[in-house]
């Protein structure tokens, strides 16, 4: 489960992971940090990470994000296109077809004023 909270002006706000979730999530996508956050010393009075515990969870931390490479994504094809995805961070597909959409549709309603009545 994801728990979501409006806040004061209204917007709907991420307000935390369901506990099974949030440990299916780590698993699958961060294994290093899943089995360093399981292994790691821990304080046999508090169960809190030890100093050296918190050291192996950081270390593991960087295996992941190494390990985790963001892809190389085409850029879109024209420079509106180029624009609105930096903006935005959309997907460049769907920055493609919503230019080229509003493009033809300019374009259909523009060949349309020329044509004898």
């Amino acid at each position: 489960m994801v728990h979501f909270r409006f806040s004061d002006d209204g917007v709907l706000e991420f307000e935390e992971f369901g506990e099974i979730t949030e440990d299916v999530l780590v698993e699958t996508a961060y294994p290093i940090l899943s089995d360093a956050l399981l292994n790691a010393p821990r304080d046999e009075q508090t169960g809190a990470l030890t100093p050296e515990g918190m050291e192996t969870v950081k270390a593991a931390v960087c295996k992941d994000w190494e390990r985790v490479k963001a892809k190389n994504v085409a850029e879109p094809d024209t420079e509106l296109g180029r624009e609105i995805k930096r903006n935005t961070d959309a997907p460049t597909r769907l920055v493609d077809r919503i230019v080229h959409k509003v493009a033809r549709e300019k374009l259909g309603r523009f060949q349309g004023r020329g044509k004898p009545h």
